[in-house]
């Protein structure tokens, strides 16, 4: 990606010039993208102009290098890019109805993208570094250096200039948006007059003249739209905490879920409240009514609050929020742009509904776990025990174990029966913590029970089985199809059918199992496949994992690598690569691609996987190619290097090298039969009689033999050829000894 290499550049040039920010850019689909290389870490501020954005660097003499900014965008959307003279600030002038969005990509790296369209709601970029909201930016007319001679180029600082001046001529008309600025504008100010925030007096000229706030408003900051994640701040309030992303954090003070009841029982609480829900005239009293949804979650009945924000005309300011919560009281599950979204990084009660609000959790995510942990422990014990297993989950699947702990302590701590979720949650620390005999035995005792939890206690069972490697009984099978025809069309209908499957792989029965993969449950054949490769029988093996290339399904690496092991040593190599992951630099898989090359009879393909690769089971492969590829000397050298002088005397065996087979002795049968080959004189051989004959040895005879020089007189050939017999009798006495002899029948 070319951001990428934008970066890396950027390191280089920083470490060489530590006090010169490089300034290096990108253009993408929808958006143009700016990086800045600090060379340090650095604290910076970013906020709107008149005319674009600016970046506010708090650190002195830095230098910007924008020489390269224009070489790779077009000035579409950043028209120009200027460093104040006084301030050193870094201008952004833009030249669409864009926004920016800065983000850093490492602590001294800035990313500044320059996005279509108009930014997020109370996206704070949008106001100035002294607190002030700044109209949207509108598309401006492209840029018209003045003549210049025809040799000369604009600068960058032509380019600024002219965008100054053309934006000063442009904000000097009254167009449609700067009317509807100063209207809104007059809206909100008579809003905050009408709530005692600000006073509002007639100038002495006459009505005529401007509108004035009396008292000094120099660096407040007033905000008078009441909407969810809005306050109204004044420069004595603490600055409001915001969400990586800009956004205000829902404030604790409208999440204090405890203090939405009294010691009272529920019964007398919600009998007040809706006696005073209707007031006069049979109109709603908008407070009465939120004292009852809120009364409603802080009791954990969650469809009951939504019916009462639905029954009524009236919807207070926090009903989102309410609905919300009420959803994840009851498990229903939450859209992604719930009021939620986003706040798991605040420090705040949002946090642990945040996280909530998440079917999961994954390794990438990062909530404020302080903060979600207090909310949590500030709930009142109906809703820890509640929601408190759903959390212990989702700390969970990001191996978090010490904070499902917490939540786990947060819920047995107080006296009385935690509940069968609380001892469902509890066995799964457990069996995250590898100990599933313990989880086993909790979740018996639930299962035992028969109450609400029975369905779950039976995925975990199931679940825990899986860890153990165990089966499952008959009667567990039998109960969990019950279960699945009971409510398989209920929320917990694909987890009941994963389960059910599941027990019938652990108990041998893959068919059936795969049939219920046939459903297309991504979670169930995650866990199928790894039960089929450490148990299924080779037949079942066969008929579900011969599969081509592209119908192999996604699996973890260490399962794919088992079911391409188990194929290739069946003698299916085709299959077993289809399943093997990618090779390269993993030892284990690249032996055995090789070992499939080989048994396909691609010899050339074998040897180019193990190039590079070293150690015995390396080498005892190269040797078989080279074996394939006809070359028995080179195969010999290779089952040396593996540390087998037999397959190497056997490989030269094969290139009839008597000598060499005779001189290694490593085996006598191939010993005698190689100095029985090689002829201390040149008599005629008959193929088809000899030794080989003799011995049912497969010798092969030499086409050719070697001239040899035989005495002078007839008695010396006649000696030779004596003590040549006898050799030869010698070395078929010891390769007979090394021989079993027949088994005798008994008479």
């Amino acid at each position: 990606m070319r951001v990428v290499a934008l970066i890396l550049v950027l390191l280089s040039v920083g470490a060489a010039r530590a006090e010169t920010v490089a300034i290096a850019s990108g253009e993408h689909e929808g958006f143009s993208r700016i990086v800045l290389d600090l060379a340090q870490p650095t604290p910076w501020e970013f906020g709107r102009t008149a005319d674009g954005y600016q970046l506010r660097l708090d650190r002195s003499g830095v230098r910007f290098d924008m020489t390269e900014v224009f070489r790779t965008i077009p000035r579409t959307r950043l028209a120009a890019i200027w460093a104040d003279p006084d301030t050193g600030d870094l201008h952004l002038g833009i030249g669409c109805a864009c926004h920016a969005q800065p983000f850093e990509f490492r602590p001294d790296i800035i990313v500044i993208d320059i996005k279509d369209g108009p930014p997020p709601e109370r996206s704070s970029f949008e106001q100035t570094l002294t607190g002030a909201q700044m109209p949207l930016l509108a598309a401006r007319l492209p840029l018209r250096p003045r003549s210049r001679p025809a040799s000369a180029r604009p600068t960058d600082a032509d380019w600024a200039r002219m965008f100054r001046e053309s934006h000063a001529a442009v904000t000097a008309l009254p167009p449609p948006e700067l009317q509807e600025m100063r209207q809104n504008l007059l809206v909100q100010l008579s809003r905050s007059a009408s709530q005692g925030l600000v006073d509002m007096a007639m100038p002495p000229d006459g009505p005529a003249a401007d509108i004035q706030v009396k008292g000094s408003l120099a660096g407040n900051h007033v905000a008078t739209s009441f909407g969810p994640g809005v306050a109204v701040l004044t420069a004595r309030d603490p600055d409001p905490e915001l969400t990586p992303q800009g956004d205000i954090c829902i404030e604790d003070s409208r999440l204090e879920v405890a203090l939405w009841a009294d010691d009272r029982s529920f019964a007398d609480q919600l009998a007040e409240t809706r006696a005073a829900a209707v007031g006069e005239f049979d109109r709603p009293d908008p407070e009465v009514v939120s004292r009852q949804t809120r009364l409603l979650l802080h009791f954990g009945f969650g469809a009951e609050a939504r019916d009462t924000i639905a029954a009524f005309e009236i919807r207070p300011p926090d009903a989102a929020l309410w609905e919300t919560m009420g959803s994840i009281i009851d498990g229903d599950p939450v859209g992604a742009d719930n009021p939620f979204a986003g706040q798991a990084d605040c420090d705040t009660n949002a946090a642990l509904w945040s996280v909530l609000s998440r079917p999961v959790l994954r390794l990438s995510d990062r909530p404020e776990k302080t903060a979600v942990l207090r909310a949590f422990s500030g709930l009142p014990l109906g809703l820890r025990r509640q929601l408190g297993p759903g959390l212990a989950e989702r700390f969970l699947a990001i191996d978090d174990t010490a904070s499902a702990r917490t939540v786990r302590d947060a819920m047995l701590r107080a006296p009385g029966d935690p509940g069968d979720a609380a001892q469902l949650a509890e066995a799964r620390i457990d069996l995250h913590d590898g100990r599933p005999e313990e989880a086993v035995a909790r979740i018996e005792a639930v299962a035992g029970d028969g109450g609400p939890m029975l369905p779950q206690a039976m995925i975990d069972l199931v679940d825990a089985r899986v860890s153990q490697g165990s089966p499952v009984d008959p009667e567990t099978v039998a109960a969990l199809a019950a279960l699945v025809q009971e409510q398989g069309k209920g929320p917990l209908g694909p987890a009941l059918r994963r389960a059910e499957g599941l027990a019938l792989a652990l108990g041998g029965d893959f068919a059936a199992a795969f049939e219920i993969s046939a459903g297309g449950n991504p979670d169930f054949d995650a866990d199928l496949w790894p039960l089929l490769a450490a148990g299924g029988s080779d037949s079942v093996l066969l008929s579900q994992a011969v599969l081509p290339r592209e119908a192999v399904p996604a699996t973890d690496p260490a399962t794919a690598t088992t079911l391409a092991r188990r194929l290739i040593d069946l003698g299916f190599p085709d299959a077993g690569l289809a399943w093997l992951p990618p090779a390269e630099g993993n030892p284990e898989r690249m032996l055995l691609a090789a070992r499939a090359e080989l048994i396909r009879r691609d010899a050339r393909a074998a040897l180019r996987v193990l190039a590079g690769q070293t150690g015995p089971e390396a080498e005892r492969l190269r040797a078989q190619a080279q074996m394939q590829l006809g070359d028995p000397v080179a195969a010999s050298v290779a089952f040396e290097a593996a540390g087998d002088p037999a397959a190497a005397e056997r490989a030269l065996w094969r290139g009839q090298d008597w000598q060499a087979v005779a001189a290694s002795g490593e085996d006598p049968v191939l010993a005698a039969a190689a100095a029985l080959a090689v002829p201390a004189v040149t008599l005629p051989v008959d193929p088809a009689a000899g030794i080989g004959a003799a011995t049912g040895l497969p010798l092969p005879v030499p086409s050719a033999s070697p001239p040899v020089t035989l005495p002078a007189t007839p008695l010396a050939r006649g000696r030779a050829l004596i003590e040549d017999s006898a050799a030869a009798r010698a070395a078929v006495s010891a390769m007979l000894e090394t021989m079993p002899g027949p088994e005798v029948a008994n008479p």
